[in-house]
């Protein structure tokens, strides 16, 4: 299994194998409850630990055969959890409580990624060469950051472990957030009931947004889904760049086909650019390219979801939460709509093998077009992208 694209389009899991699942996702909740406990008893010995390259030896059990796993940078990651207001109980609750729903990805990585229940996770799987660049390059730099950024839109990892399979492979996951979650409560004293088109209102997040009428959905639509009407994934690239038939994720070549714009006024549109361009910084400094900035459309079906998502960003805003940009209404009179958004998939070193890619595609396409280039051309391009379509 190979590195997985959250953006690229899932297929259902109904094709996957279901014993494997249940083993993988057995063994994701053991090595995470592992490391939690070990973690919270033993702290620096555990990590120190963890770098000697060892890996832990996991019994055989009535649910799985014994495997080895290895935890990469607990601390850390801790600490980026806590950064991020997730505490340890909440995050085990999130993955040891759940029933995962698996999916597979049809891009060409083979990869695939599961939802928890109350879909405030994603667990992803990765390759090698990503794992490298997570814990070598990625997390140290990460953590200061997001301290200093508290309004990045870089979607954060919460953890990185590997193991064991039966056939003698390694699985190497990460676990991140997802950026579908439904909104939190909302301070009882903050709380009220007014209509969606008094803004200054505040309420407490609810009810789901209704039956699913052609939307794009990343999980099962259940009470604890966030529905997307549209989901783009965007590089700032046009070679490749067109969603296929059956793929419910759209891309660049779509978005610019459609003329979309999204609309969030001029002061707010100057601000999200800024913190782009601040974000793109930092992943150029970590020489990574080929992430994406991901843009979910959710139109509300019901009044409840439209007061609820109202009431969440003017809370945000107003406390100045971390966070506050990941959803943002729609401007235009008469048009209610939000946007989810993120960027992901930020795990790409631009080393010798994506160095052969490009001049192999260069070949083919204009150099200018394609989305293997070197992580100071990716980043221009991108943000060159991104200045176009917020307004």
């Amino acid at each position: 299994m190979k590195s997985s694209t959250s953006s690229s389009s899932p297929t259902t899991n109904s094709s996957m194998d279901t014993a494997l699942c249940k083993d993988i996702e057995h063994r994701i909740k053991a090595v995470i409850r592992y490391s939690l406990k070990r973690t919270a008893e033993e702290g620096e010995k555990y990590a120190k630990e963890m770098e000697k390259e060892k890996s832990i030896k996991m019994p055989k059990t009535n649910e799985s055969k014994s495997y080895s796993f290895k935890d990469f940078r607990p601390l850390d990651f801790g600490m980026l959890r806590k950064l991020c207001g997730m505490n340890d109980r909440d995050y085990f609750a999130s993955i040891g409580h759940s029933k995962f729903e698996w999916h597979e990805m049809n891009g060409k990585s083979g990869s695939m990624f599961a939802l928890t229940e109350d879909r405030k996770l994603m667990i992803k799987t990765i390759s090698k060469d990503e794992s490298k660049t997570i814990r070598n390059v990625i997390v140290p730099q990460l953590l200061e950051y997001m301290k200093n950024e508290p309004n990045t839109f870089i979607v954060p990892i919460f953890g990185l472990h590997k193991f064991s399979l039966d056939n003698k492979s390694e699985l190497r996951f990460v676990v991140m957030k997802y950026l579908f979650q439904p909104p939190p409560a909302l301070p009882s004293s903050q709380l009220s009931t007014s209509s969606p088109s008094t803004s200054s209102s505040l309420v407490s997040p609810s009810s789901p947004s209704g039956t699913n009428n052609g939307s794009t959905t990343i999980g099962n639509g259940t009470s604890h889904g966030m529905e997307m009407d549209k989901i783009y994934d965007l590089k700032g690239s046009t070679t490749d760049r067109t969603a296929k038939e059956g793929e419910t994720i759209l891309k660049d070549v779509d978005l610019m086909n459609e003329n979309i714009k999204f609309n969030v006024g001029q002061d707010l549109a100057t601000e999200l650019l800024f913190q782009f361009k601040k974000d793109v910084n930092f992943l150029t400094s970590c020489e990574v390219m080929d992430y994406s900035l991901v843009v979910g459309i959710m139109q509300p079906k019901d009044t409840v979801m439209d007061v609820t998502l109202q009431n969440y960003i003017k809370y945000n805003r107003e406390e100045k939460l971390r966070d506050k940009f990941h959803v943002m209404a729609n401007t235009t009179p008469n048009k209610q709509e939000y946007y989810f958004l993120g960027i992901v998939d930020y795990f790409t070193k631009y080393g010798l093998m994506k160095k052969a890619a490009k001049n192999i595609k260069s070949m083919k396409n204009d150099p200018s077009t394609i989305s293997t280039v070197p992580p100071s051309s990716y980043s221009d391009r991108f943000m060159q992208f991104i200045f176009k379509i917020f307004v």
